[in-house]
């Protein structure tokens, strides 16, 4: 099963980005989260970035996503005159979370539940494990 999203989708008062470089007036080097929600309804943008590291860098990777994003905030807070926030998605590749992550996760609109996340991370490291021993 392959699923390929569309770059842009508008729907009532909300744009949602896939994959998309946002074009900013200064040079910034992290201008490419992976998913970012403009609903102009609440006056709120969302940059929401994705990673699956080994669990030992759980923690890492999260604060450096907070910082990469941070001047791209800042940015599009001042072009898009939204209320923007940072939401990283950092699951091990074991299923392993911050203590946290339930308060980023549930800033994104809809349902989203964390052992489901969980689940599909499991999912695709079992893929990459098969693939890679050839079992």
């Amino acid at each position: 099963y392959k699923h390929h999203p569309a770059d842009v989708t508008n729907g009532e008062g909300v744009t949602i980005l896939w994959n998309f470089t946002i074009h900013t007036d200064r040079t910034i080097d992290a201008k490419r989260p992976d998913i970012v929600i403009k609903d102009f309804n609440n006056r709120t943008c969302q940059l929401i970035d994705m990673t699956c590291p080994m669990d030992c860098n759980v923690s890492k990777k999260e604060s450096n996503k907070l910082g990469k994003y941070r001047d791209l905030q800042t940015e599009v807070t001042n072009m898009w005159h939204l209320e923007t926030t940072i939401i990283p998605v950092v699951i091990g590749a074991l299923g392993m979370i911050k203590k946290g992550t339930e308060t980023h996760v549930n800033k994104i609109p809809g349902n989203i539940s964390i052992p489901e996340l969980q689940k599909i991370t499991l999912m695709g490291t079992a893929h990459i494990l098969r693939k890679a021993l050839s079992i």
